[in-house]
């Protein structure tokens, strides 16, 4: 993208900035201070699903750091801090409800811009674990309600949240994520009580969360792993032209969001690891079901059925946030031309109802195979696709201030972002080999698409998509 075609991007930018800051609203403009600052938080730390990954990942990471899963949150949380420093100053310069798609399309051009967007539709596809996950556990707790079901009434309930626009999604995500929250450490906390009468030394086994199990190399498996539980700190980055106080909020609210997801780790797994003695720990054999093995093994129905509806509730917050964000991903695809027009198309409660459809429709098969084969595979793709998106923005950061000079300049716009990259690329490598061609195979497909959309609609096509 030349300087030219760079300077008309912005200021095409610039109009919807203006937009999304008065209450005028078009058939092609999303609906100006829909939600507030907070509530795109409270969308982001939900998109996270701390209750659904905490349930799911303590095993795995008390594996390769013993108890001390906190320090591996806290780590995790300065890791993320630094992803979200290219995101907070992209959507200084391009907020717009495209996210990561604008603001690569404006730094590094409308090919690559199209690619993040492959990448994303990756995501959509790879989101049907959260289905997965909402099915299996319903079945789990009755029996009686086949998997298919399951997927099916997680689907339906947020085509309807989605269709009815961001102000319903915003209030609904709240009050059950408040609900998730409550369960998840009341039962964290009637544990804790229970099990202190059987920790001899608590200075001890306090002094064990935070010390790593294995030593350093254990200490960085596990927060690599606990990194990918951040997925949808970027939520807020889609809301810009929706969410009062326009750019300004948006810059703030997608740090804190990683702050607010970190702390929500941090504060959770400490609950529940200082619980857990090292007899207890010896006997927690299966990583996957690690903390509903440790409620059988205290005999405590109660404190497992609440981590069963925290988990359950966890899987709707998450899968109405995600919905919002990536609905929103590709309306501006669609009303730039990088997709169908359709897609930038909206509802009469300014929700984008073809991507819903398209959304619901994918989102639906891969729950169904999630639920059935391996969701394993769709959680790994789904962190392996955001971690790419994550890397395209952090390049487009550096790109895009390149000229910039200065200390805080250098840091912000390159040093910070060169870190986060060479953090991710590592994330990247420590997947098993079969999810990284799986990865690689949709990532050239999307070179193929690009340049066969190239070949038919003509070499300018990138250069003149409309923002």
């Amino acid at each position: 993208m030349d300087k030219k075609q760079q300077s008309l991007l912005k200021d095409e930018l610039l109009e919807i900035h203006k937009s999304s800051e008065s209450n005028e609203i078009d058939s092609r403009s999303l609906k100006a201070g829909s939600i507030s600052m907070l509530a795109a938080i409270i969308l982001a730390i939900s998109a996270a699903a701390p209750a659904m990954c905490v349930s799911g990942s303590i095993g795995y990471i008390m594996n390769d750091s013993g108890l001390a899963v906190p320090l591996a949150f806290l780590v995790a949380t300065i890791v993320v801090i630094l992803i979200s420093t290219s995101y907070a100053q992209l959507s200084e310069r391009y907020n717009s409800a495209g996210g990561p798609y604008s603001y690569v399309r404006a730094a590094l051009g409308g090919k690559a811009g199209w690619w993040t967007g492959w990448l994303h539709i990756g995501i959509i596809f790879a989101m049907g674990c959260i289905g997965s996950i909402f099915a299996i556990h319903i079945h789990g707790m009755f029996p009686q309600i086949p998997l298919w079901l399951g997927v099916g009434m997680i689907a339906t309930a947020t085509f309807l949240v989605g269709w009815f626009g961001i102000q319903l999604s915003a209030k609904v995500v709240f009050i059950l994520w408040l609900l998730q929250t409550v369960l998840f450490v009341l039962a964290a906390v009637i544990t804790l009580r229970a099990q202190l009468p059987l920790i001899p030394d608590f200075a001890w086994q306090f002094s064990k969360t935070w010390t790593p199990g294995f030593g350093i190399n254990g200490l960085i498996a596990a927060v690599l792993l606990c990194t990918w539980s951040y997925v949808g700190f970027e939520v807020p980055a889609y809301l810009g032209e929706e969410v009062k106080g326009g750019i300004k909020a948006i810059k703030k609210a997608i740090p804190i969001a990683a702050i607010a997801i970190g702390l929500t780790y941090i504060i959770i797994s400490w609950l529940w690891v200082a619980s857990i003695t090292p007899a207890d720990l010896a006997k927690l054999t299966n990583p996957g079901t690690a903390l509903l093995d440790f409620m059988a093994l205290l005999h405590s129905p109660f404190c497992q059925w609440l981590i069963l509806v925290s988990v359950v509730i966890s899987c709707l917050t998450c899968a109405f946030s995600m919905f919002t964000a990536m609905m929103r991903m590709l309306y501006d695809m669609g009303r730039s031309k990088a997709l169908p027009p359709a897609f930038g198309t909206l509802n009469k409660y300014s929700s984008p109802k073809i991507s819903l459809y398209f959304i619901t429709a994918v989102w639906t098969c891969t729950a169904l195979f999630g639920a059935y084969f391996s969701v394993d595979l769709l959680l790994a793709l789904l962190a392996s696709f955001a971690c790419l998106a994550y890397i395209c923005v952090a390049v487009s950061n550096i790109k895009d201030r390149w000229q910039s000079t200065g200390v805080k300049a250098f840091l912000v716009n390159k040093f910070i972002p060169l870190i986060a990259c060479a953090i991710l690329v590592l994330m990247l490598a420590s997947q098993p080999l079969f999810y990284i061609f799986l990865v690689a195979g949709w990532s050239v497909l999307g070179i193929i698409i690009i340049q066969s959309i190239q070949a038919s609609k003509g070499k300018d096509f990138f250069k003149q998509m409309n923002i």
